[in-house]
């Protein structure tokens, strides 16, 4: 929201529109990306975990994204985008959320009008840029622990750069 609204654009509409973007921008923010992001963190992260103990998290929060999903859904149903025919902030911060579904294991297959929402975000030619940058956890799980170390030790100088964690 604050570079959308620092540098004006589509992305965030003016007038009554606005209000429908950053509504579907905070519901992302408060049920989407906690549900979502909780649910990744079970399923895919904690192998070290007691499962009985990952358990109630597991059936809690895919039950709840399920939910999120159908909401979704309902929403996307004769719309391209979550809020009318353009791409607004509002998919961009949904889309890599919804996008994951099979690491979350958040099933988004019986929710037609999201599956193509998420093949139409994919194939916009910005997003398909964005998407060559890093590494899938797919292709990281079949590598080598000497790899997986190399890759995390430079993963962590970006995130010790005072110089990048303050540019604004």
């Amino acid at each position: 929201q604050y570079l959308a609204e620092k540098h004006p654009t589509d992305l965030l509409p003016s007038g009554p529109a606005r209000w429908d973007v950053l509504q579907w921008l905070y519901w992302q923010a408060a049920n989407v990306g906690p549900v979502f992001g909780n649910k990744l963190s079970y399923t895919r992260y904690m192998d070290d975990v007691d499962p009985e103990l990952k358990a109630h998290p597991l059936e809690r929060f895919g039950k709840e994204g399920r939910r999120l999903v159908a909401v979704l859904g309902a929403r996307l149903e004769g719309r391209d985008y979550i809020c009318g025919d353009q791409l607004t902030i509002a998919d961009i911060a949904l889309y890599p959320w919804v996008r994951g579904w099979k690491w979350s294991k958040i099933n988004i297959t019986d929710q037609p009008h999201v599956e193509a929402w998420v093949k139409r975000v994919r194939a916009r030619p910005a997003v398909e840029r964005g998407l060559g940058w890093g590494v899938p956890k797919d292709e990281i799980d079949q590598w080598s622990a000497e790899r997986k170390a190399a890759y995390a030790k430079s993963g962590a100088r970006i995130a010790n750069n005072a110089q990048l964690r303050t540019e604004v």
